[in-house]
């Protein structure tokens, strides 16, 4: 998409100088229909922002949020590729749903307009997921049961 949109990946301060573990391709089907539904159909700059924020000692908020057309004007906007997205975000929830249950947390996946009532509202995603720290090549998983896999 050429120049067409700029992202920022963030940490709050709860998350700290922390390396932090999660489960993998968790965020990218979300990223992805932020760029493809989105942000595709934008005349002006778009925006991605990540946004990881600890919870508990154990559980991270990530946040995925585009400045982009909103999710009502994006379904006008079909595509072959739509199955694909959908596909996607139901595997990434079917495995969230599964990783909870090992570690006993709480995933859960939110998907709303980023700024409603405007003209390009936007969307947020909120995904909720256990989280692991690396501390100097050690790791240790914050749930406290299991192993990092």
């Amino acid at each position: 998409m050429g120049n067409k949109f700029d992202y920022v990946i963030e940490k709050d301060e709860t998350v700290g100088e922390l390396r932090m573990r999660i489960p993998s391709m968790i965020i990218q089907p979300y990223a992805e229909n932020a760029v493809w539904h989105g942000l595709s159909s934008l005349k002006e700059m778009g925006r991605i922002s990540i946004l990881f924020r600890l919870l508990k000692p154990n559980v991270l908020q990530i946040t995925v949020e585009d400045n982009g057309i909103g999710m009502k004007r994006a379904a006008t906007y079909t595509s072959n590729s739509e199955a694909h997205l959908r596909m996607g975000m139901a595997m990434t929830l079917k495995r969230l749903e599964i990783i909870g249950r090992k570690y006993r947390i709480e995933t859960s996946v939110s998907i709303a307009e980023a700024l409603p009532g405007t003209f390009n509202p936007g969307t947020r995603v909120v995904i909720v997921v256990p989280v692991w720290f690396s501390k100097e090549g050690s790791q240790e998983i914050a749930a406290g049961s299991g192993e990092v896999e």
